[in-house]
Formats: C-alpha cells, structure tokens, sequence
C-alpha cells in the first residue's frame, strides 16, 4: 500500500471513529444476546447490557422480563409482562441500569448510564397487549449533573404511553424534546409493561425490538429558556421548598418502598414532611417541559 493510500485509509477510519463517537447507540437494542445471572444463587436472564426486575426471583417472584422468538428482526425481542404474585403485582420491566438499593429497594437515580450523545429521536418496533385500563409506557431522560443543586439537570427527554391493543410489530418514531443546548452527561431510560408500576394489571404485555437512535437534525423540538427547579433543604426535617415551579403537572412523593405517600403543596411551594418517618424519599416533579426525580432524605 502506497503513502497515498495508506493516510486515505487512516483518514477514512478515523472519520467512522469520530462519526460513532457523536453517534453513540445502546448496547445490544436488537435484544439478541442474553445472559443468566445470579441473585442470593438463584439465577435468573436478563438481556444483556439491560436490566430488570427478573432478580426478584430470589423471593419467588417469576420473570416478568423474558426473551421472545416473536421478534421484529432478529431471533429475538425482549417481552414485559406484568406479574401477579401473593406479596404484589410487579410490572415487565427494562431499565439502562440496575435500579435496585443495598436494601433491595427501588433507587430511580440509579437507573442511568453515563451518555453524551444529542439523538434527533428514539424508534422502536413493538407490539402491546396491555389490560382494559393499563397502558405501556417509555421514559428517556438525557440529563447533566449540576453540582450547584446537585442533581441531574434534564437536558432532553421522549415520553410514550400506548393504551391499544397492537397484536403485529408497529414503528414508533419519537422525536425528543430539548430543554438545553448543553450535551448531556447521562441517560435515563426505562420502559414497562404498565404505566403505573407500583400498581401494574397483572397480563398486561409489550414487546420491544430494534431500539434505535437517530441523529439527523429533523425533528428535534427546542425549547431554549427553562426554569430550573430546585428543592430545598435537602436533607429535610420539617418542610421542603420547591423554587422554580411555574406550572406544573402532577407532584409525588414516593417513600423508599415505592408507595405514593399524600401531600398538600402550599401557597408558597413548600411541603409539610413532619410526620414523615426518617428515611429515603423519591420526588418526581413534572411540567410541561421538564421532569425531574430528586431523591430526599428525612432525618
């Protein structure tokens, strides 16, 4: 090979590095290769790179995250379903990490990856089966830690339900929406088999394949101007103050188990958290440009 021919080829790979650098996709989105692992020795499979809820196995829960032959491309699909059981229902659940404390109790900050790209949008193939009533639902949050507040800022996000009955693989194309110009420095993705999943309809299912990241500039929505929101003190003892919050849709406040605990937002954005027991807290605020999860600690 000649000098000539030698840099083309140099130039030419380092162009498709650089290119897959800014382009960067999720591991394994086509769900084909799986993995057994192990929980107090109990195995149980989980497609790889992705997490779920199949570790509860170790207190007799069945897999709600199972590897499908029904598939859009491929061998395979991953298929969620949601799963009755004596000690309660649990959603199918995929998540980008494992989302899981030292306790065994759901952790959402845990739920993310460490992330730079700016997709224009999300596509998937799927197919829904979810009971009367249940939706299917697909969270993704492009976020960068703010060390002032410390917590992740949402730099853009795509959120999708679907309450129909889908029996054959259907497209989705889902542009994200961007409340900053900044790059992200972490993803969050999560998807279930029902919408609410600390309350799933035990039958609802939904496959998911060919999950993919596109990067052409069409289709993002840019919002330029958002206010941040921050809580405050954080740890809390006798209220908790919300600065920022302009209009908001729904508020909740979530104790480390996952069950919804009932507040009453002040005139002046604050909430009362004396009677609430030492311990972890999940506060999910979500507006019509911005949703944000802040883990709180009452002492």
């Amino acid at each position: 090979m000649n000098t000539f021919s030698r840099n083309l080829s140099l130039a030419f790979l380092l162009f498709v590095e650089t290119a897959m650098a800014q382009t960067p996709q999720f591991l394994n989105n086509g769900f084909e290769n799986w993995e057994i692992k192990t929980a107090n020795s109990v195995p149980y499979n989980d497609p790889s790179n992705w997490y779920s809820l199949n570790s509860l196995k170790q207190f007799g829960f069945d897999e709600g995250t199972t590897k499908s032959t029904d598939a859009h491309s491929g061998q395979y699909s991953v298929m969620l379903e949601s799963i009755e059981n004596i000690f309660g229902d649990i959603p199918g659940l995929l998540s980008i990490n494992y989302m899981m404390d030292a306790t065994g109790a759901p952790d959402f900050s845990l739920n993310k990856i460490a992330f730079t790209g700016r997709p224009s949008a999300l596509t998937f193939w799927f197919k829904s089966l979810p009971e009367s009533g249940d939706y299917s639902a697909l969270v993704m949050l492009l976020t960068k830690w703010n060390p002032n507040t410390q917590i992740g800022d949402t730099i853009g996000y795509v959120a999708w339900e679907n309450s129909d009955l889908v029996d054959t693989f259907t497209f989705a194309n889902l542009p994200l929406t961007y409340l900053s110009n900044e790059a992200p420095d972490s993803v969050y993705f999560i998807a279930s088999s029902s919408k609410d999943g600390f309350n799933p309809l035990p039958g609802s299912r939904m496959w998911l394949d060919d999950l993919i990241l596109n990067y052409t500039p069409t289709g993002i929505k840019e919002t330029p101007e958002v206010t941040k929101i921050s809580v405050y003190p954080n740890p809390i003892k006798d209220k908790v103050n919300i600065s920022g919050l302009n209009t908001f849709i729904k508020i909740i406040l979530l104790d480390q188990s996952g069950r919804e605990i009932k507040i009453n937002l002040d005139q002046d954005h604050s909430i009362d958290t004396k009677e609430l027991k030492e311990g972890i807290y999940f506060l999910t605020i979500q507006s019509e440009t911005n949703l944000q999860t802040i883990k709180l600690i009452k002492y």
